[in-house]
């Protein structure tokens, strides 16, 4: 795939090296005042973080299956700390592989209490990469449900033979508890490992489980009681309001569901993949936890989950700040209206916060006049309202300032575009969209390519739509199917469909309940019963086993005989409620969402549940489902096609018909037209399950 690293681009005798002055450039508007924003320095010359930085891939017993992407992932983790956030590499102890064995880990959990560079609340983050697992308990330890099974991490030098243990749950809560007591509540927990020890190993050699899968193995009564008697201590000879408990000492983030595995797929834990890509897409001094954790995109068979009573703070309790920051000028009109001197050019989103100061001389006194937010967003000017007021004596002048503290609603698309004379004709169709603002538009923003869904390039006449998507291009489709003109009203359009596309693909849509775990899903392949119904529709059946391995899809696709691509849908409901589905199939070729099947939306009557509780079942393109077989294809000129089968299921009946729509490639139509936002809240429960199906073109050897 072609990655330009242009970084400027000459128009006349201006060179230009970012997107907003770039658009500046182009709006004529810009003769009229339009403001750069100002760089500022920032006090610290790097945020007081402290990081733990564990992955490990190799491990010594040979019972225990290595991992392919746990020390990449961790490496990941330290860039973005060191080079993006400006990190000092002294705060940050990297462990990886052999260096990562039990009484490693355990000392440099303690390292952190008795650091004297470390200041209460400075911020903390210990991050884990590798093997997770459940084991039984034995003697006193405390379990959840009563079931007998703790869960734990898995060092390098772990044995099953009992020499070296496991680290369990309760062992690390004293570890990070004692830290708190020292160092404060400022501390950040991400674990991209298994929970829990029960499912199967993935038949697929890309696909691995973060799971040990260990058998006949136990902790023994007395492990780390050293540790956990220190705490107790410790915690004695504190007052009760100063006592952590499990979810007041730090904010806790895992890659999945107590019930359910944390995978990697071709060498890359998927949920470290798609944290990586909202860390490099926002400000973490202005996004809390459950802001970050609503921005992932929908993982295949994992819920991340967030826990602590501090998830509502911003991430790090703001202590990552940005080394330079950019601050606005704002103005009062006659009429009273506060006006910003940056709009969506700049990266202003609907409901971002500044706060606003006096002049330069109050934001570096720190008395800021009150907290505003951006309303009416233009190009290059944002209308603000008051969200609170301080106790500042001054007042806004001509020299009024603002910085950002918040980030706004998060933008349905993210692009990359290259910095290229060629390419002219998609800013302008970016310029085109933020000078016509609309509440029915989807919005969209230029970040890196890091950050990005589509990446933009020019080829001769035409402008190619690169996927960025890494479930998709890791399995070899890199681009869209179809090309656009170098229109800019055109590419708008494209836009506008992309932005739909890829909201309703990556929106996963918070579970109020864990429905998915009473459900089993099947995707069959099917054959002619040679029997016809009652209006000579021919009839189907299944043939074969479930197609659905380690939560993917893969399809042989015989191109000389279509009928051998049929292929059929079968849910069973074993929970206790009965259940809605809706289900879409979203092509990553041409960015088209195709209703499968539909349970229809609420109407002033009780409506049949289409998928009854307790074992009821419903078949889809054979059986009692009422739709045709579904028939797989690969367009011309590729040898693969990767796509998602995306089910949602409620407890009540809801109407998602507006996710359809074609391919946004094709004659555009107004803008405006079938892009409206689906709200999908209900107070009833939800379940969202992503599939994707990968088609792989049969060779005419086969």
């Amino acid at each position: 795939m072609p990655s330009s690293s242009a970084t400027s681009i000459e128009l006349g005798d201006t060179r230009i090296s970012d997107y907003a002055e770039l658009l500046r450039y182009l709006d004529l508007k810009s003769q009229c005042g339009a403001t750069h924003a100002v760089p500022v320095t920032s006090d610290d010359e790097s945020p007081r973080i402290f990081a733990l930085i564990i992955g490990v891939n190799k491990y010594a017993d040979p019972e225990i299956k290595n991992l392919r992407g746990a020390v990449a992932d961790a490496e990941v983790i330290r860039d973005f700390l060191r080079d993006k956030l400006g990190v000092n590499k002294h705060h940050i102890r990297m462990l990886t592989n052999c260096k990562a064995t039990r009484q490693s880990i355990i000392d440099a959990f303690k390292s952190f209490q008795n650091n004297s560079e470390i200041r209460k609340g400075d911020a903390i983050l210990i991050y884990y990469a590798g093997h997770g697992q459940e084991v039984k308990a034995t003697g006193g330890w405390a379990t959840e449900n009563g079931n007998k099974m703790v869960q734990s991490i898995v060092p390098h030098d772990f044995m099953s033979n009992g020499n070296v243990h496991v680290i369990p749950d309760k062992t690390i809560g004293c570890l990070i508890n004692n830290i708190m007591l020292e160092k404060g509540d400022n501390i950040t927990v991400i674990f991209d490992c298994c929970n829990s020890g029960s499912g199967t190993r993935n038949s697929d050699p890309n696909v691995i489980a973060r799971s040990a899968f260990l058998k006949n193995y136990a902790i023994p009564p007395n492990l780390d009681d050293e540790i956990t008697q220190t705490y107790r201590e410790r915690a004695a000879a504190q007052s009760a309001k100063d006592t952590p408990g499990s979810l007041t000492s730090h904010v806790f983030i895992a890659a999945c569901s107590a019930y359910e595995q944390a995978l990697e797929r071709d060498g890359r834990g998927q949920f470290t993949m798609a944290l990586e890509k909202v860390l490099h897409s926002v400000s973490l001094s202005e996004i809390s936890y459950v802001d970050l954790m609503d921005r992932l995109e929908h993982l295949v068979s994992q819920n991340p989950q967030l826990e602590g009573i501090n998830r509502h703070r911003m991430v790090f309790n703001e202590k990552a700040v940005p080394r330079t920051r950019n601050l606005y000028k704002v103005h009062i009109t006659p009429n009273g209206e506060y006006i910003l001197q940056a709009g969506g050019a700049d990266g202003v989103s609907l409901n971002a916060q500044f706060t606003l100061y006096a002049d330069i001389e109050a934001f570096h006194g720190n008395d800021p006049i009150g907290v505003y937010k951006a309303q009416d967003i233009r190009a290059f000017q944002s209308a603000l309202s008051l969200v609170s007021v301080s106790n500042s004596t001054r007042s806004l002048g001509i020299s009024g300032i603002a910085l950002q503290t918040r980030v706004g609603v998060q933008e349905e698309l993210k692009v990359h575009v290259p910095l290229e004379d060629g390419l002219i004709p998609v800013f302008e169709a970016l310029l085109m969209h933020i000078n016509q603002p609309s509440a029915r538009l989807w919005s969209f923003a230029l970040v890196d390519r890091s950050a990005a869904d589509l990446e933009i390039q020019r080829e001769g006449d035409d402008i190619i739509f690169y996927i960025l998507d890494k479930r998709v291009t890791c399995q070899g489709l890199t681009r869209c199917i179809s090309k656009a003109k170098p229109e800019p009203l055109h590419i708008r359009h494209i836009f506008q469909g992309a932005a739909h596309y890829y909201y309703h693909l990556n929106r996963s849509y918070l579970n109020s309940e864990n429905l998915g775990n009473f459900l089993t899903i099947e995707f069959m392949k099917l054959q002619s019963t040679w029997n016809y119904d009652d209006i000579g529709t021919s009839e189907w059946e299944p043939v074969g086993e479930n197609l659905i391995k380690d939560g993917m899809i893969t399809l042989d696709i015989d191109d000389s005989y279509s009928h051998t691509n049929l292929y059929g849908i079968r849910i069973i409901n074993h929970g206790g409620q009965d259940l809605y589905p809706n289900i879409f199939y979203f092509d990553n070729s041409e960015l088209s969402i195709e209703l499968y099947y539909s349970s229809g939306g609420r109407t002033q009557f009780m409506t049949d549940s289409p998928l009854q509780k307790e074992g009821g079942h419903l078949n889809l393109g054979f059986g009692n489902g009422g739709v045709r077989p579904y028939e797989y294809f690969i367009p011309d000129g590729q040898d693969v096609d990767v796509g998602f089968l995306k089910c949602f299921f409620s407890t009540s009946p809801i109407d998602l018909s507006s996710i359809i729509q074609n391919s946004p490639f094709k004659t555009p139509r107004d803008p405006e037209a079938s892009m409206q936002y689906t709200n999908a809240n209900s107070p009833d429960a939800w379940c969202c399950v992503l599939i994707p199906i990968v088609q792989r073109r049969r060779s005419s050897s086969t």
